[in-house]
């Protein structure tokens, strides 16, 4: 038996023609359904319902919004794979759901549940050149899901998102603390020891808390080798916050 249901390939769903309202789609369950290279534009889903589906390649919130829908055993994967620019969640749940590689950029999720995997996702706070909201929590849960190689940075406000209990260290960067004191550490530093040092500094640039997985710090390429980890290490220690 075929692994999934229906291949919904290679097209754009676009909900709003001139002169006429967005397209509104409420209780339709998907199951055990592959989207591939699929588009979604100017919907409102509303009840759905996504049960073991993969997305690949997908970008499925081109000004959509999706209230109380369900994602369950679903996967986002694919170079070119978005939730949305823009595009709003509230009240959802990804529940065991893999996120791989991807930006989240221009999203809102309001009392949204997560569980599952993030690996190599890339989250930014606000727009670089503009210094706007880019990516905005509100009251979510994440507690049990898990953070491989996620990078967050430029202000992403985290204090309204239950964070995973383990796996994950928070270093206390008000007012630049932490960033300064990377800073500090590279003009004392030598060889590959600065220069990570230097990356690992503009990465907590702008960030309160900073936010590094244990499998981000593990595979950073700005702290690979003894020399650099242990130089962040020395320095980190003093800003790290307990959880």
């Amino acid at each position: 038996m075929s692994q999934w249901n229906e291949l919904i390939e290679k097209q754009d769903w676009r909900g709003r023609i001139p002169f006429i309202l967005r397209r509104t789609i409420k209780g339709k369950i998907w199951k055990r359904v592959k989207f591939r290279e699929v588009d979604i534009y100017e919907h409102n889903f509303m009840d759905c319902q996504f049960l073991n589906c993969a997305f690949e390649h997908c970008r499925i919130g081109n000004n959509v919004t999706y209230d109380n829908c369900l994602w369950q055993n679903c996967s986002f994967s694919g170079q070119y794979s978005s939730l949305g620019s823009p595009a709003v969640y509230r009240n959802c749940r990804f529940v065991e759901t893999k996120f791989k590689n991807g930006l989240w950029s221009n999203l809102v999720f309001d009392n949204c549940l997560f569980s599952g995997e993030f690996a190599n996702v890339y989250w930014e706070g606000r727009w670089a050149d503009s210094g706007k909201p880019n990516l905005q929590f509100s009251k979510c849960d994440m507690q049990a899901a898990t953070f491989k190689n996620v990078t967050i940075k430029n202000g992403l406000t985290l204090d309204s998102i239950l964070l995973p209990k383990t796996g994950l260290r928070l270093f206390d960067n008000n007012n630049e603390a932490f960033t300064n004191a990377l800073l500090k550490g590279v003009e004392a530093a030598q060889d590959d020891a600065r220069i990570s040092l230097k990356v690992m500094a503009d990465f907590a640039e702008g960030q309160h808390p900073v936010l590094y997985d244990d499998t981000h710090l593990d595979h950073h390429p700005g702290i690979r080798g003894t020399d650099s980890r242990e130089a962040f290490e020395s320095i980190a220690k003093a800003f790290e916050l307990r959880r």
